[in-house]
């Protein structure tokens, strides 16, 4: 019996495909830790037993093994090439979640809010508040791919799922939520799922194949549909970490968004923005604190402890400011740096 024939996709999806299959940033969650309250306090509390004791690069093995005394783990010492891989993952876990610092030729840190973590009673709260803080891209993500996203992926699913009556299927995440770049995107994204909601589900099933069939040029891994799949499950565990989004049947759901969790989201949607860190550890330096949020006024923080003038500058013009402040602000701003410069030129003689 024949094959019955494909069903034909109207030209915008064609389009859609070519796109999407060239296109390969996406909302990359690291490979590591299954991440859950248990999981990471009982790694977090061994890793500070090592905290200032040492270059990270001569302390792994030892945490391996004290990880084996209290049988936190006991698959490490089968991996090829010791305990290094799995403590490697674990590193971008408490990076990711800003939890510590941990480099190899650098000692052990853990931070405000790990330490926070640590003593709290209510250690799903801090986790809580991590995930809704967190954003991508950022310096503990390498991929330059990945580096045309800029959004915080919480804030940014609420209100997808506020537009798109409260859930999202696994393939819906795959085709449109995971390819977001900006928080303004929200609107496109949901005009998008609601055409692909309109299709049948013939149409739907060839559109998710054709994407599917989309190999990515020069490499071995197939699809970035399917490297978004099997991303998929690591993402999920941060963004439902944040207790706003609950996973049913591999589809995301928005739950009631109340206490703390409103404040943050209502105040993101006036005063939320991306923050471009220059390396990963002024990412974690704000990760790291508890109390700070993703909005204007620390991006302009950031920008000018860093002497970062154009940043600067930027954030200072879109929080209202006149040419005539703009321009004071800059001259201030050169003026600093130039006797930083100084200082740091003359300290021997200044000594």
């Amino acid at each position: 019996m024949a094959k019955a024939p494909r069903p034909a996709l109207p030209a915008q999806w064609k389009r859609f495909v070519r796109e999407y299959g060239m296109n390969l940033a996406y909302w990359y969650q690291p490979k590591g830790l299954a991440i859950t309250v248990e999981s990471v306090e009982d790694r977090l509390r061994i890793l500070k037993e090592f905290e200032g004791k040492g270059a990270w690069r001569d302390l792994q093995g030892d945490y391996i093994r004290r990880l084996q005394e209290d049988s936190v783990s006991a698959a490490e010492d089968k991996w090829e090439g010791g305990g290094a891989p799995l403590a490697r993952m674990l590193k971008q876990v408490m990076a990711v979640l800003g939890l510590a610092w941990v480099d190899l030729d650098d000692q052990v840190e853990v931070t405000d809010a790990g330490n926070l973590f640590l003593a709290s009673e209510d250690k799903a709260a801090v986790l809580a508040r991590q995930a809704l803080r967190y954003q991508f891209s950022n310096p503990a993500v390498s991929s330059k791919d990945h580096r045309a996203i800029r959004l915080h992926p919480v804030p940014f699913l609420v209100r997808l799922l506020q537009a798109v009556e409260g859930t999202l299927s696994a393939g819906e995440y795959r085709l449109f939520v995971a390819k977001a770049r900006a928080i303004s995107e929200v609107d496109e994204v949901a005009d998008q799922i609601d055409a692909f909601r309109e299709l049948t589900a013939d149409q739907q099933a060839e559109l998710i194949r054709q994407c599917d069939a989309y190999n990515i040029a020069g490499t071995r891994r197939g699809s970035i549909y399917k490297t978004i799949r099997l991303n998929q499950s690591y993402a999920y565990k941060m963004w439902t970490l944040s207790g706003l989004i609950e996973v049913s049947d591999h589809s995301l759901k928005l739950n009631r968004i109340r206490g703390e969790a409103r404040t943050f989201i209502d105040d993101y949607a006036v005063n939320g923005t991306h923050i471009a860190f220059a390396d990963e550890k002024e990412f974690l330096a704000w990760m790291g604190d508890p109390e700070a949020l993703p909005n204007q006024q620390t991006a302009l923080d950031v920008y000018v402890s860093r002497n970062d003038l154009e940043a600067a500058a930027a954030v200072k013009k879109s929080l209202g400011a006149s040419t005539a402040e703009l321009r004071s602000f800059k001259k201030m701003m050169i003026n600093e740096k130039t006797l930083e410069d100084n200082i740091e030129k003359n300290i021997d003689e200044l000594g």
